[in-house]
């Protein structure tokens, strides 16, 4: 979330590795949508110290900050030209769209530095509406719900509130596992490396605490043989997803009961009650919500 500048990281092969993968991922009908922010950066950002005037500032003349890492950053200067070039040029790469992190926070923030403040979020949209030109065909924005429906979800913030909208709100995912836990939703995110942060451990109850220690013990008994991913499924349905580890070793994450196919020589363990699993005819037959280690030497 606090982004040094709008740039390919060469960490993994920077722009020439990017336009490889979309070229590559176009070629087999899929779209590569990048992660992005419309009006923040990290606090360390170098480009702030080279353009102080874009940062964002509250009716008390300090700078918008909300979170300890990052800063607001005004689109009524030239940060909105920056990011407009940058996005032009991501685009040359054969990027599909963006998510666009924190829209209904730093991307509708009040900038007091103007003389007239006003909300960026005409400027936002001025964003999206440029990058539709550009041919980003995927563009999508964080919190938004369906009109009338809350989309605070649950995550920071006082419990009370978070407990009269259950149920009532909005939200394509939860992220931060914090004044509730739902051990379902981290447990399909721990099956894909999707690790969830954890806000308030307090809050959490011991049953809730319970739950989630054994599925993060599981999970740290599995993490090294999780290489290369396989999701699992049934018409429209998920059943689970399966790790390997080269040819000996298979990791499988069950969300419901079904039936795997096994080798003959196959040994399974079920690591979420630490105990051997028995199969019969070269199937397991897993128990939901279940990890299970496959060896197949």
């Amino acid at each position: 979330c606090a982004p040094w500048h709008l740039e390919i990281s060469q960490a993994l092969g920077g722009e020439e590795a990017l336009a490889h993968l979309c070229k590559e991922a176009h070629k087999r009908g899929i779209k590569i949508v990048l992660w992005s922010t419309p009006a923040h950066l990290s606090n360390s950002s170098p480009l702030l110290l080279e353009h102080p005037e874009w940062v964002a500032q509250e009716a008390s003349g300090i700078p918008v900050t909300w979170y300890p890492d990052v800063v607001g950053v005004s689109l009524f200067g030239g940060y909105f030209s920056y990011a407009m070039e940058r996005y032009k040029s991501i685009r040359s790469l054969g990027v599909d769209g963006f998510w666009q992190d924190s829209f209904l926070t730093f991307g509708v923030l009040t900038d007091f530095s103007q003389p007239a403040p006003l909300s960026q979020l005409e400027k936002t949209i001025l964003m999206q509406r440029a990058m539709r030109e550009m041919g980003y065909n995927e563009i999508h924005i964080e919190g938004c719900g369906p009109f009338g429906l809350s989309s605070g979800g649950w995550g920071y913030g006082d419990p009370s509130f978070f407990s009269k909208i259950r149920g009532k709100e909005y939200g394509l995912y939860y992220y931060v596992v914090d004044t509730a836990f739902d051990e379902k939703a981290y447990f399909r995110g721990i099956a894909s490396k999707g690790i969830l942060g954890i806000i308030s451990l307090e809050r959490l109850t011991n049953e809730d605490k319970k739950a989630l220690s054994k599925i993060n013990r599981a999970y740290n008994k599995v993490l090294p043989y999780m290489k290369r991913r396989r999701l699992l499924g049934e018409g429209e349905s998920w059943t689970g997803v399966e790790w390997r580890n080269g040819k000996r070793m298979i990791v499988l994450f069950s969300f419901k009961s079904f039936n795997y196919k096994l080798p003959a020589r196959a040994r399974v363990e079920d690591i979420t009650l630490d105990k051997p699993e028995e199969t019969r005819r070269g199937q397991l037959l897993t128990k939901p919500w279940h990890i299970y280690l496959i060896n197949l030497d």
